[in-house]
């Protein structure tokens, strides 16, 4: 037994409950599936449950929990194990699992061994119904709404449904037709009883039962509305129609096996042949009720019996597994904690060295990159403004005569003339580039604090959103992208300029190129360069191999 134990244990979770799922179907392997729940149980309490497992938990503790109620019939413990596995889906935020969890826990506090009120059973099966519904969990949502109407029913606490029913009868994501059909009838039953008509009452349960879900709990939800639909005839004094529902659940109960529905039909039997007035009847059927009865409670008493060896053995296979898991985790550790400490600290060492040089590396070329377009530039600058110059002078000797009028109109207007239409052609797009290339590459005035595109336009001689389009559909980004790219690069120039900015802080250097704040200005700086003003800085005063 230990040895199978031990071997359980090692288990993953899910396989543990796949493997107690299987064990429940058969009553001979049940303790089985409770030493697979246990397990799992005991690695919850041990903080072993591995991220994303502990679903399985919850689903554990809940099948433990409905396994003492269903099989052990110790009430007690079913309840605490019910209470755990709420806590612990609320812990890890598995709602969908609480309406299963909600359903059980008033299933045994329906049982009358422990002392809970009308209100706490309705209470806690109204919980339910308003979580499987808000987290679409269907076939709880129909179990939870089924159990409060049949209680509200039993218990005259009709009124206390009425929001229910509506907000069932509202749901527009509830697909499955026909279950919806069997809900609805119960939602009928329950209005007819309160009007107090118990015969349509009773015809809505005796629909209801026809309707059965294609799962292992088709039988006992049958059972249940044949029950409910005898009660009510019953109630409504339609004695044939309850008889014949009831045996129709006795027969049901008899080919189940059922002890506790037989209980409670034979109790129902007894009820309606007092009402009838024939003792004789009503006299055997509480026999056969308290038989059952009684054949529960020495089940269950010697359930518990059996329940008490059980969790004996259980604590002691765990204290066993508990000690040869701990004494195997301490070998290991001793064994490999101080190999592992060495190899961590070399590979550390080795890998923080290594980037160290490679990032300096990366730093190091990125700034002669730099400092290599910059030189570009500028010879680039120098040429295009000697081929400006050499352009201008021929204008000049071969058109003196219309450059002297042009200079005169330009003269008697005082500033140059505005282009009033509102876009520009291809020609006078290159046209205006070349005005604002002259103004970002030769005007200082670019890096001072109030230069905007306003002021772009009036060196440009064209309005302002002219220039802004020429420079969009151009350069593919608006006016405050470019000038910070021209001031960028003047920072870079400055920064290679020892001589003239040596004295100058990384803050002055921003500030001389026109930004008003340094986080701004080193964010742009890394985003164009690469690096940040400090490092190109450091690399700038760096000797030239």
């Amino acid at each position: 037994m230990l040895h199978v134990y031990n071997t359980w244990s090692r288990l993953p979770s899910k396989d543990l409950c796949d493997k107690a799922y299987s064990y429940l179907s058969r009553p001979a392997t049940r303790d089985s599936a409770l030493v697979c729940y246990n397990i799992l149980q005991n690695r919850y309490n041990d903080h072993q449950i591995k991220s994303g497992d502990e679903g399985y938990v919850v689903k554990a503790l809940t099948n433990m929990g409905i396994m003492y109620m269903t099989f052990y019939y110790d009430y007690k413990k079913s309840y605490e194990y019910l209470l755990l596995a709420e806590r612990v889906a609320l812990e890890y935020h598995h709602l969908d699992k609480l309406p299963s969890i909600y359903i059980a826990q008033a299933n045994i506090m329906q049982m009358g061994e422990l002392q809970f009120s009308v209100e706490d059973v309705i209470g806690v099966l109204r919980k339910a119904y308003r979580q499987a519904t808000e987290n679409q969990v269907w076939d709880m949502m129909e179990l939870s709404l089924s159990d409060l109407l049949d209680e509200c029913i039993v218990k005259g606490r009709i009124a206390d449904v009425r929001e229910d029913i509506e907000t069932f009868r509202h749901l527009t994501d509830y697909r499955d037709a026909g279950q919806r059909t069997s809900i609805e009838w119960k939602c009928k039953a329950a209005e007819a009883v309160g009007r107090g008509d118990y015969a349509v009452a009773g015809d809505c349960y005796l629909t209801a039962s026809t309707i059965a879900p294609d799962t292992i709990l088709a039988p006992l939800k049958q059972m249940n509305d044949l029950l409910m639909a005898g009660e009510c005839y019953s109630k409504g004094r339609n004695f044939q129609k309850a008889e014949f529902a009831l045996r129709q659940a006795l027969s049901l109960a008899q080919a189940n096996g059922n002890k506790d529905y037989l209980k409670s039909i034979y109790e129902e039997l007894s009820n309606m042949y007092r009402s009838m007035g024939d003792t004789e009847k009503q006299q055997y059927n509480e026999y056969l009720s308290l038989k059952y009865k009684d054949s529960l409670m020495t089940e269950g008493r010697l359930a518990n019996v059996a329940s008490v060896k059980l969790t004996d053995e259980l604590n002691s296979m765990n204290q066993t597994v508990r000690m040869l898991n701990e004494k195997r985790r301490l070998q290991s550790i001793l064994l490999i904690v101080a190999v592992l400490v060495v190899l961590v600290i070399s590979f550390l060492s080795y890998r923080l060295y290594r980037s160290y040089r490679l990032v300096q590396a990366d730093h190091y070329r990125l700034y002669l990159n730099n400092v290599e377009l910059l030189r570009r530039d500028a010879e680039e600058q120098e040429r295009i403004a000697e081929l400006k110059r050499q352009v201008e002078e021929s204008v000049r000797r071969i058109g003196a005569r219309k450059e002297t009028e042009v200079q005169s109109a330009e003269s008697s207007v005082g500033e140059p003339k505005r282009r009033t239409a509102d876009t520009l052609g291809r020609k006078e797009m290159e046209e205006v580039i070349q005005k604002v290339k002259d103004v970002m590459n030769y005007s200082s005035e670019i890096f001072s604090y109030g230069f905007t595109l306003n002021r772009l336009a009036d060196l440009v001689g064209l309005r302002h959103h002219l220039v802004s389009q020429a420079i969009n559909e151009v350069y593919g980004h608006n006016f405050n992208v470019l000038l910070n790219e021209y001031r960028i690069k003047e920072a870079c120039r400055r920064l290679n300029n020892r001589d003239e900015y040596g004295n100058f802080s990384i803050e002055g250097i921003a500030q001389s190129v026109g930004f008003k704040s340094r986080t701004n200005f080193s964010a742009l700086f890394k985003q164009t360069t690469g690096l940040t003003p400090s490092e190109y800085q450091k690399l700038s005063r760096k000797p030239k191999a």
